[in-house]
């Protein structure tokens, strides 16, 4: 059993020359511990990768899937793995492997990117039992969180843009609305308005739409809220398109302005619809612009692709004056 656990430890610390791309899916997050450990450390941890959307069935932002200690070779590759040691129960395996990079560290929680892949986070989480495990996980929470997140926007943008960029839709959208974005090779024109206030790109099946609408920013206020106020704007380009009640919510940035909106809506010419996603940037002192992305896939998993509207959304910026 002795050669074996260090036959483990020799093959764990070995280092390639030449990296792989890390595999598995974008929101994958694989847990290596023993299954002395598991018992402690289960609620605790799905607790923390617990998040979801509604689209409009749950779906979890995070694919957790938990690996025993001895199937560690598997998954040396994965783009986010957790190796997670308490001392107490005592063990084997996970417990000299994390031993090794611990005393490199001198910390009981740490990462390390493109170790045995490219693109692939390895945390280290280190405790005494239970109980002190459940404080680090606490005060770390958001730094653990962060980094996975920084690693699946990265996995979403290299898929978005693996055939490359529509120049001509950008240069539209530019022209039109004074921002930057970026746009997949695949979307295509559909409509816009007489007025130029108005645009709509999308892609074909799994269908994702971009919605543009700019508006006077003071007609916010004749509104009840900028759900509301969305919901005009669309239903006066878009009749056949209306949001649903449910699961409507409105999220604020840091000095209290609305930013983002989220919700489902349901279209009635097909008689579907999905969960949808709006930026709000304020273009001038005068303007704004509801940036939207739309996802319509039916009986299928929806979260990935309202990952990569989101990316796009996300990283789009007004021109530099």
């Amino acid at each position: 059993m002795q050669k074996k656990i260090i036959y483990l430890l020799i093959f764990l610390l070995s280092s390639c020359n030449q990296l792989k791309d890390s595999v598995g899916n974008f929101n994958e997050i694989v847990i290596l511990t023993s299954s002395e450990d598991k018992n402690y450390i289960y609620n605790e941890v799905n607790k923390l990768f617990s998040k979801y959307v509604n689209t409009p069935i749950e779906e979890p932002y995070y694919d957790v899937k938990w690996a025993d200690s001895k199937d560690f070779k598997k998954y040396l590759e994965y783009k986010n793995v957790f190796l997670i040691s308490l001392a107490e129960p005592n063990d084997s395996t996970i417990d000299l492997i994390n031993s090794k990079f611990t005393n490199e560290s001198n910390h009981n929680i740490f990462s390390i990117n493109d170790y045995y892949a490219k693109n692939q986070s390895l945390f280290f989480i280190n405790s005494d039992d239970s109980s002190t495990f459940r404080k680090i996980l606490n005060n770390n929470k958001n730094w653990i969180l962060n980094e996975v997140d920084r690693n699946v926007s990265f996995d979403i943008k290299r898929k978005v843009f693996y055939n490359g960029s529509n120049d001509s839709l950008q240069n539209v959208v530019n022209s039109a609305f004074g921002i930057d974005t970026y746009i997949q090779k695949d979307y295509k024109f559909i409509k816009d308005s007489y007025d130029k206030r108005f645009l709509w790109i999308g892609r074909g099946y799994p269908y994702r739409w971009m919605i543009f609408i700019k508006f006077r920013s003071e007609d916010l206020k004749k509104f009840n809220s900028p759900l509301d106020h969305y919901q005009h704007l669309l239903k006066n380009y878009l009749e056949n398109v209306t949001i649903s009640e449910h699961f409507k919510k409105i999220l604020y940035n840091s000095s209290g302005n609305v930013e983002y909106l989220r919700g489902l809506y349901e279209e009635s010419f097909s008689d579907t619809g999905g969960p949808f996603f709006v930026k709000l940037i304020k273009l001038d002192t005068i303007n704004s612009l509801y940036l939207s992305g739309f996802v319509n896939s039916p009986g299928k998993p929806k979260y990935q692709l309202l990952k990569e509207l989101e990316y796009i959304i996300d990283n789009t910026n007004k021109n530099k004056e």
